[in-house]
């Protein structure tokens, strides 16, 4: 019946029932618990809106953190469903996702598994960089989102710009 908290949350008031998908509000209100909200995180209820925000958006106002935001192919949509990946493990990965048989639930996804869209990389960090560059390496879509004004953080300037031109093209 879609009778939780989290859409009550997004919404500000009692919402429930099948028009109300809650996968992207369970992200957004789990964005909002650690502060990163609207910054980076979009507070949207869309799974294609967020995903184009990723799609769209190079730079954020937070430094990175674990949690990259994953998403599945949809069928008339960009994108059908998000959730936040948890740990990855060879071509496995850990997730936490909501509105699945009306729950928030971790499970296991193979990383290239045809549903899954593309990850929306939460930091340009040194880590965040490297896991973009594996999730990419076995065929996944990755945008890199940093808020920095460079890539890789503290490393040299000059080296950033170089895996900033890498990473864009």
């Amino acid at each position: 019946m879609n009778e939780l908290i989290y859409n009550d949350w997004y919404y500000n008031r009692h919402v429930s029932g099948s028009s109300y998908p809650w996968c992207v509000t369970f992200v957004c209100w789990c964005a909002n618990e650690v502060g990163v909200l609207g910054s980076l995180i979009p507070k949207t209820a869309s799974s294609s809106t967020m995903y184009r925000w990723f799609k769209t958006n190079t730079s954020i106002t937070m430094k990175p953190k674990r949690g990259d935001i994953g998403f599945l192919k949809g069928t008339t949509t960009p994108a059908s469903h998000t959730f936040i990946v948890y740990e990855v493990n060879g071509d496995k990965m850990t997730t936490i996702e909501g509105n699945i048989d009306n729950k928030v639930v971790k499970q296991t996804r193979h990383i290239s598994d045809n549903d899954i869209l593309g990850f929306g990389v939460v930091g340009g960090g040194v880590i965040g960089l490297e896991m973009a560059s594996y999730f990419n390496s076995v065929g996944s879509k990755v945008y890199v989102v940093e808020m920095m004004n460079k890539i890789a953080g503290p490393v040299d300037s000059e080296i950033s710009t170089m895996l900033q031109k890498d990473y864009a093209a």
